[in-house]
């Protein structure tokens, strides 16, 4: 048998579909299970025995009409049994239907009956299981399946050991104490209403330093105007801590890989709701998340695990779900959404911070 799964989106949400190609792999093991994404997202899928092959969507076959056209005929020769198109754009539709496959199924969306032959509506299908609600909708494409279903629903990233050891001598070189407590912190996004006030983060940072003689790691996509000039963020956040010799400025990152090894060599990460938040989930290290107002923590966060934990601004208030969403009632995300984020103060964050910190035992 073999299967392609579609997933046409950016880094996080082709991690976040993984547990789809892994329940495929327990269910059939047998089966080549193939992942089509774009090529510049394949550094968290690399090396996952779920996955016979992954395809790689270059830069020149999303741009070119000709080479995109060579790229479905390629798959239509695969010969695929079954498609699963996770992520509704016209390319993965293309896909779809270019695949040929007997079996095509996807979400319950305007006009895509027409395209696959199962359609499943992920509200009435998706059962709630705690690994994130955004995991569970995508492993609802499943209940089209005719077999029983054998789910896997966690994050896995598979590295290799010299990958990690490769990027502990980095760290160690540019000035990492390896026996003194490490924490990565992920302080920019790509969109803005998901970072919260720098100043907040350079008192968390000074307290962290003060109380367990941490090591802060500041990391960023590389320096272009795509990414709102991350490395120039890290480095005017770092001039905000008063002990600032043990914030890391100068570890970079020429890739995901290497970002995925910083991580699994940190004791924690801490930061902003993006997608290394996913990425520190999938190498098992722990992670704290703060998360926006205008986002819901419970679609991207695992809900029970405490290895995996999110805040937010209904909790930072206390509030019950009557109340926060009266409270919230005028919240724009384009016009006003700041204003609430920074009720998220940093006292409360430090103190869910340490009752993490000390419940995990992270720094012995």
């Amino acid at each position: 048998m073999k299967i392609l799964v579609i997933q046409l989106k950016q880094i996080g949400d082709v991690l976040l579909s993984t547990p789809v190609c892994n329940s495929l792999k327990k269910t059939y093991s047998s089966a080549q299970i193939d992942y089509i994404i774009y090529d510049y997202t394949a550094g968290v899928v690399d090396n996952n025995p779920s996955i016979s092959k992954i395809i790689k969507i270059t830069k020149k076959e999303r741009e070119s009409y000709i080479e995109f056209l060579k790229l479905l005929l390629k798959i239509r020769k695969e010969k695929y049994d079954i498609v699963l198109n996770i992520q509704g754009k016209l390319e993965g539709t293309l896909i779809t239907l270019a695949s040929g496959a007997k079996l095509k199924i996807g979400f319950d969306r305007k006009g895509w009956e027409i395209f696959h032959t199962k359609i499943v509506n992920e509200s009435n299908s998706k059962k709630i299981t705690g690994a994130g609600n955004t995991i569970d909708g995508r492993l609802s494409l499943l209940t089209a399946l005719d077999d029983e279903v054998k789910y896997d629903y966690d994050l896995k990233i598979y590295l290799k050991d010299d990958e990690v050891i490769r990027i502990k001598n980095k760290m160690i070189k540019f000035g990492i104490n390896i026996d003194r407590p490490i924490i990565s912190m992920g302080i920019t996004s790509r969109r803005d209403y998901r970072i919260w006030p720098v100043e907040y983060f350079s008192k968390i940072m000074d307290y962290l330093i003060k109380k367990y003689n941490a090591q802060i790691i500041l990391f960023y996509a590389p320096n272009d105007k795509k990414y709102n000039s991350e490395k120039d963020y890290c480095e005017a956040a770092k001039k905000l801590v008063e002990n600032n010799k043990n914030v890391f400025t100068n570890i970079e990152t020429e890739n995901v890989r290497e970002l995925l090894c910083l991580l699994k060599n940190s004791d924690i990460y801490i930061g902003n709701d993006n997608g290394p938040r996913h990425f520190a989930q999938g190498v098992d290290t722990p992670a704290f998340c703060i998360f926006s107002p205008t986002a819901n923590k419970w679609d991207f966060n695992p809900h029970n695990n405490p290895r995996f934990r999110a805040i937010d601004l209904q909790d930072a208030l206390g509030l019950d779900n009557e109340k926060y969403k009266e409270y919230t009632k005028n919240l724009d995300r384009d016009k006003n959404s700041m204003e609430y984020f920074k009720e998220i103060k940093p006292e409360f964050v430090i103190s869910e911070i340490d009752k993490m910190i000390k419940e995990l035992n992270l720094f012995k």
